[in-house]
Parts: structure tokens; sequence; C-alpha cells
């Protein structure tokens, strides 16, 4: 970054340390148009913000709620999360989540899915159920995108129990969905990311020269792991 007023790397600076926050924004947005290799469709209130390109939020979430079903079927159980996603219309209805991308001048969203895998015991626990959820998730978000390509990009949940299940959904969420990548949680829950069984998911990554997502899956005064006092 220029220490004085100026551009670097197409993110304005002023003075010593300091970013346009819409700028910055509007850097890491073009990084990732290009990385993303794609045509973009302006939203309608684009022009009002006076930047020349695609505008990508690269992780927004998004709950399709046949995902939330199944897994609250499985669980035997309502998830206590439920009634909050319910009361934000953008986070399962896509036309409520086309609605703010335009009011807000986005023109693509990355959809980041949630809840992830571990939050549901049963159905992370048993290899079959977790390999099952997450294709269903990988789905419901590859129709969503299918109805709005130009607006919508896709990563993967993984079942991640099941090392094996968890590369092919990888394979499979990347070369036959289209999707951009996949994300795993990190947390007291969740492997850990030196995890063994990892090793073959950071391969494959490499292979299809793709992209990894973290999510904390903790709040932040617990530490990612039980060994650890502080993360």
């Amino acid at each position: 970054m220029t220490s004085s007023a100026g551009w670097e790397n197409g993110v304005r600076a002023d003075g010593p340390g300091r970013i346009h926050r819409r700028d910055l924004l509007w850097g890491a947005g073009r990084v990732a148009a290009a990385a993303l290799d794609v045509a973009v469709a302006p939203s309608t209130a684009k022009a009002q913000f006076n930047t020349p390109g695609p505008r990508i939020d690269t992780h927004t979430h998004f709950a399709p709620p046949r995902f939330l079903e199944f897994a609250e079927q499985t669980e035997g159980h309502a998830f206590p999360l439920s009634p909050l996603y319910k009361s934000k219309p953008a986070l399962i209805d896509i036309q409520a989540r086309l609605d703010v991308l335009d009011h807000n001048g986005i023109d693509i969203n990355v959809l980041v899915p949630v809840p992830w895998i571990e939050a549901f015991r049963k159905v992370y626990a048993d290899p079959s159920l977790a390999s099952q959820a997450a294709r269903i998730m990988n789905d419901e978000l590859a129709a969503v995108i299918a109805r709005h390509p130009e607006r919508f990009r896709g990563v993967a949940i993984l079942p991640v129990a099941d090392p094996e299940a968890m590369v092919t959904e990888l394979h499979r969420a990347v070369t036959q969905l289209g999707f951009v990548g996949a994300y795993v949680a990190v947390g007291p829950t969740a492997k850990r990311l030196d995890h063994p069984d990892y090793e073959h998911l950071y391969k494959a990554l490499v292979d299809l020269d793709t992209t990894l997502w973290l999510h904390p899956s903790r709040p932040p005064v617990i530490p990612d792991y039980p060994d650890e006092k502080l993360s």
C-alpha cells in the first residue's frame, strides 16, 4: 500500500494505512471475477456506486429449506436456528435474495451454505446420512444457480466424516455442478484442519485447482480445539 494518497493493486489509499472500504471491496471483487471467469449481468442499482466492473460478495450464506427439513427429520427435533433463518427471507428465498442484491448494487453472490453438517450430531456421525445431506444441500444450491447463473456461484458442503465420500462430493460439486469450491467448519465439534483425513481433501483441491472456504463453528469465547485456551 502506498504511504500517501494514491493507488496500488487497484485499491485507493488516503494517507498511511488508510483504504476506502468501497475501493477495497471493488479490488477484491475484481480479483474474484478474474478467478471465477464470469460474465456479469449488472444489478439494477449498480450505477449509483460508480465502480467500473462486477461487485462480488465472495462469502454469503444461503440456507435451502429442503436441507433443513431433512436434517430436522433425521435428528428428530427442530434446529435451534430455524426460527432465525425463517425470519430472514433472504437466507432461504431466492427472490428475496435477488432483491437484496439489487438494492445494494451487488452483481454476484458466492453462496456458502448453512447450517453445516456438524450442527446435526446424528447426521454427522453417520457417513451415509452425511453424504445424503451434502448431496441435498449441494443439489438445492445448484438448482438456485441454474435459475440465475448470472447472479450466483456455489460453494459445496462436504461430508467430512468419510474421507472418500468427502472427496467424491467435492469432485461432483466442482466438475458436475460447476461450483467454485467447497467449505469446511472449524471448531471443537469438527475435525482439526491438520487431521490426516483432510490430506485427501487438500490434494483434491490442488488437483481440481479450486478453493476451500473455512467457517467457524463456535462462538468467539470458545477456542477452536479442546486443547487450546485461546484460538
